[in-house]
């Protein structure tokens, strides 16, 4: 089982109505950009995190700031999948 199907099961997404699914697709998007973005910004250099402070400056798009991470960090997938699992293990231990 992914954590997503983890997810969904936890919060019984398949309950839902399709507008608090989307709802809750977003809010959990939402929380998984920051969640990587946080983790991101710990492991960039200066001369990145500069970089990425000029294009929120310059209010670039999420797709922008997502296009520049990815390619002045290898690992971002590594990332992304740390950021799930520990939301998937915070929304389980709050509903136990």
């Amino acid at each position: 089982m992914t954590s997503f199907d983890e997810i969904k099961e936890a919060l019984d997404f398949d309950t839902m109505t399709k507008a608090e699914q989307d709802d809750l697709l977003l809010e959990l998007n939402e929380l998984i950009f920051k969640g990587t973005m946080i983790r991101v910004l710990e492991v960039m250099d200066e001369k990145d995190k500069e970089g990425f402070h000029d294009l929120i400056d310059q209010n670039a798009s999420s797709e922008e700031l997502s296009r520049y991470i990815q390619s002045h960090v290898s690992n971002i997938d590594f990332f992304v999948a740390e950021t799930v699992q520990d939301l998937t293990q915070d929304i389980q231990a709050v509903l136990k």
